[in-house]
């Protein structure tokens, strides 16, 4: 892990002097935890984990992102790198950048996200859910004519539900 962090170092010219500046504690749980790790990819998020707190005007590890990675697999980093910064804050213009994203995607998944088992794959999805480092938008919800009819002597109500946009949650005689 020294190493990559060495390497980020030099790569984007950080001072040596940066590193004193990190709480002790911060630094004994982040190296006791990332020296557990056997894994090369995950190593490298340690390595720019430790890197990023020196640079930061405020140097600080979080308890939090030193569990998160502790749970990491490195079927989870290859996706974690797959989608980021690939998807966030993307905007299409055109079918065509579409297209082109789509291929782009498909190569860069095939390179390392899809070299794992099926499986393994399968649960670094639900790792990376419940971990909340990734979620999903639910598809909108058309409820039109999904609700019966609706009886209710006690309320004297005798219709439907009106789910549709304008009409949501009203009963209607």
């Amino acid at each position: 892990i020294r190493e990559k962090v060495d390497r980020i170092v030099q790569e984007r010219d950080v001072p040596e002097a940066a590193f004193k500046a990190l709480p002790f504690g911060d630094s004994i749980r982040t190296i006791e935890a990332a020296s557990q790790e056997d894994e090369d990819d995950v190593q490298e998020l340690w390595a720019q984990l430790i890197v990023k707190a020196a640079e930061s005007d405020t140097p600080k590890i979080n308890k939090l992102h030193i569990e998160i990675l502790r749970s990491l697999a490195p079927a989870d980093t290859a996706l974690l790198e797959l989608l980021h910064p690939s998807v966030v804050n993307r905007e299409f213009r055109s079918g065509g950048e579409v297209q082109a994203f789509n291929n782009e995607m498909n190569a860069r998944a095939d390179a390392k996200w899809r070299k794992f088992r099926e499986e393994d794959r399968a649960v670094s999805v639900q790792n990376l859910f419940r971990l909340r480092c990734i979620t999903s938008v639910p598809r909108p919800l058309t409820a039109d004519r999904v609700l019966q009819q609706i009886r209710s002597r006690e309320l004297r109500i005798d219709g439907a539900v009106d789910m549709r946009v304008g009409g949501l949650g009203r009963a209607c005689q």
